[in-house]
């Protein structure tokens, strides 16, 4: 479905679901790591997308007087769902949660924009910018922690028996 002919109501349901499954993964990755300083990371960032999704669920039930905002299993939105297991790598899930990220970011700037021409008032319209920016906030520490698995994978390759113990 093409969001430019979703309205506003439409795309933050959309959104809330997005940011549901973000929460979900950074969850799952925080309570499989080992590393407290990794978990405690992935907590923050599962902590910041119940925020926005707190957030996004207020807003919809101010604009629709009061109503609540329900999510469906799947949204039409263009915006790319992180699919893993616990088998999946770390890598790997990380990889799709940046692109996630991206994705989310260029979506609230749309928003933003779709707010600014129905005519929503100037603090729904620089909420959505603010909100494209934590997305790519989030996307700048993904990619840290990405960095730092590639790291230490090359270590391992470098030094095989520095993690076999005496």
């Amino acid at each position: 479905m093409d969001i430019k002919n979703m309205g506003f109501e439409e795309l933050l349901e959309g959104a809330a679901k997005a940011e549901e499954n973000s929460r979900e993964v950074y969850d799952h990755l925080a309570n499989r790591s080992n590393n407290f300083v990794v978990s405690d990371r992935f907590k923050f960032l599962a902590d910041e997308e119940q925020k926005h999704e707190d957030f996004i669920r207020q807003l919809y039930k101010k604009i629709t007087k009061g109503e609540e905002l329900k999510t469906d299993e799947e949204t039409p939105l263009p915006i790319p769902f992180i699919k893993y297991d616990d088998d999946s790598d770390e890598s790997e899930i990380i990889e799709q949660a940046m692109g996630a990220e991206i994705a989310a970011r260029d979506f609230y700037k749309h928003m933003a924009t779709k707010a600014k021409e129905e005519g929503r008032d100037d603090e729904v319209v620089e909420t959505m910018k603010y909100l494209a920016g934590m997305e790519e906030n989030h996307y700048a520490i993904l990619e840290s922690e990405l960095q730092r698995i590639m790291d230490f994978e090359q270590f391992d390759d470098y030094f095989p028996g520095m993690h076999i113990g005496p």
